[in-house]
């Protein structure tokens, strides 16, 4: 059981490992949005200029540019709750990681704690004498087993809470699929 919990928390690991290589994507994403938001601001307000410049025949221009202002504010909103959905993603991956670790190392060392239990309860059962002690060493070791299957359902609570950040980032990077990084 303990090897079976040892590849999970591998696995688990190489899963996070992969949602953060995801947000750093992500992060080339949001630079993107950004760059455009500023150059479509940039292009507004020099359609604006034109559009003055212009008089009565501009405009045209300021159509344009009151479009590209828009468009300006929408993608910058758009990076800013990005960024923020990444910010949030990187604490929870952050989390979940450091819980499953943690689960882990809790799991070892209930294992250790039961390989001696077992080794007790080997070691009364030898002794015909020593009944009393093995019936104690039996209860002991399966209160650890109990404890053992808890730290292992907290194991699979944070895996989930893994796959769920990476469903997440696919949401995101669905949605961030209109713009395209040159």
């Amino acid at each position: 059981r303990l090897t079976d919990c040892g590849r999970r928390q591998e696995e688990l690991s190489q899963a996070v490992d992969r949602i953060g290589e995801c947000a750093a994507e992500a992060g080339k994403i949001v630079k993107a949005m950004e760059a455009a938001s500023f150059q479509c601001s940039v292009l507004a307000r020099t359609a604006y200029v034109e559009a003055a410049g212009a008089g009565i025949n501009g405009k045209g221009f300021a159509i344009v540019a009151s479009e590209l202002r828009m468009l300006a504010s929408r993608s910058a909103q758009s990076a800013q709750d990005a960024a923020a959905f990444m910010a949030e993603m990187e604490r929870t991956v952050r989390e979940s990681a450091a819980l499953a670790a943690a689960a882990f190392r809790e799991v070892h060392g209930l294992s250790a704690a039961g390989d001696a239990v077992c080794r007790r309860a080997a070691g009364a059962a030898r002794d015909a004498g020593q009944a009393e002690e093995l019936k104690e060493s039996v209860r002991q070791a399966a209160c650890l087993e109990e404890a053992m299957e808890a730290e292992l359902a907290r194991t699979g609570r944070a895996a989930q809470t893994a796959r769920q950040i990476k469903a997440r980032v696919g949401k995101l990077r669905d949605a961030l699929g209109v713009f395209r990084l040159r």
